[in-house]
């Protein structure tokens, strides 16, 4: 199996969001894809950013907040830039995104894109356990 395949196999379709919207907004697509840890913050279909939710938690959980997150922009809450790999990769470009960086969040994924633009999202986990077994 080519890498390509196997990428395309593992990305999850979870969809972006973009940088003018609120952060219910990116709520609101997290919760309608409960497996997804994290968001990519769209500026067209390029990805700028990841919103981890664990980071974000202890904001969204209370209730004083409701308001105040329907009005927020999401890219206010940014978590990380994101860590792009197109679908096309190499070895080599697989090897760079697995590479440990400090200060990485274990819940960034990788986000897909097929040239320059978003497709989805493969948490590193399953990205090296894809890997492993072909």
């Amino acid at each position: 199996m080519t890498a390509s395949l196997l990428l395309k196999q593992i990305t999850q379709r979870v969809p972006g969001v973009q940088h003018t919207q609120s952060l219910a907004d990116a709520l609101h697509i997290l919760a309608c894809h409960p497996s997804a840890q994290a968001i990519v913050v769209l500026t067209g279909d390029t990805p700028v950013g990841v919103i981890c939710l664990d980071l974000i938690a202890d904001v969204v959980g209370l209730p004083c907040y409701s308001t105040w997150i329907k009005r927020e922009c999401c890219l206010q809450f940014v978590s990380h830039p994101a860590c792009v790999l197109c679908v096309d990769a190499d070895a080599t470009e697989l090897k760079r995104v697995l590479a440990p960086v400090a200060h990485r969040h274990p819940a960034e994924p990788v986000v897909m894109t097929a040239n320059g633009a978003y497709l989805g999202i493969v948490e590193r986990g399953a990205l090296m356990t894809a890997l492993a077994q072909t």
